[in-house]
């Protein structure tokens, strides 16, 4: 019903991008695993990791854009990753999706 992926190894590096955990192959798998209506929620403080999260997941074509806000801590565990964010001043990304 909900799938979490967070804070995933931006591989900042354009040279590394193949290495990256959301690619639009991945997303367009695992939207087959999830159950009509199920959470696609994903979450980064890498502001062109986010930026590309959400271009995957508008061009998916078996996933719904719902939104892409500041933090949702009352529907995501914290972790240490985004605590470095945080205190580094990186705005956190949050980008939700729902199986059609």
């Amino acid at each position: 019903h909900r799938v979490l992926i967070l804070f995933p190894d931006p591989w900042p590096k354009k040279k590394h991008h193949k290495r990256r955990l959301v690619q639009a192959a991945f997303v367009e798998r695992l939207a087959k695993k999830i159950k009509n209506g199920g959470i696609l929620h994903m979450a980064t403080d890498w502001e062109p990791y986010a930026e590309e999260m959400l271009s995957i997941v508008k061009s998916c074509a078996s996933l719904k854009y719902l939104s892409m806000m500041g933090p949702i801590y009352s529907q995501r565990p914290n972790t240490k990753f985004e605590q470095r964010g945080q205190r580094l001043g990186h705005v956190i990304n949050d980008i939700i999706s729902a199986k059609k």
